[in-house]
Order: C-alpha cells, then sequence, then structure tokens
C-alpha cells in the first residue's frame, strides 16, 4: 500500500477501516445482491441498481481490504 507522505494514519483509524471494509465485502454486498436478484416488487431498474452496487462495493473494498492485510 502506498502512503503518501501528508496523510497519518493511527492504529485505531487502521482498525476501524479494516472492520468497515469486512463488514462491506461479507454483510452489506451480499445483503444488495440478495436484495437485488430476490426483490420482485422492485422494477427492473432498481434491481439492478442494487446488484451493481453490491458487486462494485464487495470489489472495491474487497481490493483495498487485500491491500491493507498484505
Amino acid at each position: 500500500m502506498t502512503e503518501l507522505p501528508f496523510v497519518t494514519r493511527k492504529k485505531g483509524e487502521y482498525q476501524k477501516t479494516m472492520i468497515f471494509r469486512v463488514y462491506n465485502v461479507f454483510l452489506l454486498s451480499p445483503f444488495l445482491i440478495n436484495v437485488g436478484i430476490k426483490g420482485k416488487n422492485l422494477n427492473g431498474f432498481a434491481r439492478l441498481t442494487l446488484i451493481g452496487m453490491g458487486i462494485g462495493t464487495m470489489l472495491y473494498n474487497g481490493k483495498n481490504l487485500m491491500e491493507d492485510i498484505l
């Protein structure tokens, strides 16, 4: 992970960020995808938006989580 010279990150902030990313990847993203797939009362645009947001959130936060771990 590339550190910017003018940004300082305390240990507590790092842990909060990692917890937030784990939550996004393993709870929020699957929930959004599931609601998008099973939401029969939603119109097509809303369903595709939820699925897209779930996939996008999973990819973005998953990538950043892997960078934080490695």
